[in-house]
């Protein structure tokens, strides 16, 4: 049977602002899955941190996982809400939480494909962790599987 954990950003309110957009977080198997409904600011992005605490736990009881982010509507998201993307995966990765490898999946119909999807390849890379877009969550999840598959 496969472990699988949900939570979302929907009561967490952390910031100045009310959180832009909503992250769903599913953790199933070897993969945590993303589902992100933008567009996005910083009191999202640090919900979405504490959201995904529980999940992080489960995660580091596994040799090797990964991330499959999902954008829905939009991928827009502010300079400074980048910016924090990039501190929590340091973080994240300082505590040992460092996933094999990101894919994202943005579909031609989100707002913002052609400028986001580089931006947010950017963000993984500068914490280390490598990343490839998709248009199709299949192609993603096939992806990742042999990605986590490969020793």
């Amino acid at each position: 049977m496969t472990d699988s954990k949900r939570t979302t950003t929907d009561n967490v309110h952390i910031g100045v602002f009310k959180p832009h957009g909503r992250m769903q977080v599913e953790q199933t198997g070897q993969m945590k899955i993303l589902e992100a409904t933008g567009p996005f600011n910083i009191e999202l992005v640090i919900a979405a941190d504490v959201a995904q605490d529980d999940i992080y736990k489960s995660l580091n009881k596994l040799e090797r996982w990964g991330t499959v982010l999902i954008f829905r509507k939009s991928a827009l998201a502010s300079p400074d809400a980048l910016a924090e993307i990039t501190r929590i995966l340091t973080r994240r990765k300082e505590e040992g939480f460092l996933p094999v490898a990101v894919a994202l999946v943005i579909g031609v119909d989100v707002e913002g494909v052609n400028v986001m999807t580089p931006h947010f390849l950017n963000v993984y890379q500068k914490a280390g962790i490598n990343g490839r877009a998709f248009t199709s969550v299949d192609e993603a999840k096939q992806w990742m599987t042999s990605v986590i598959n490969a020793k």
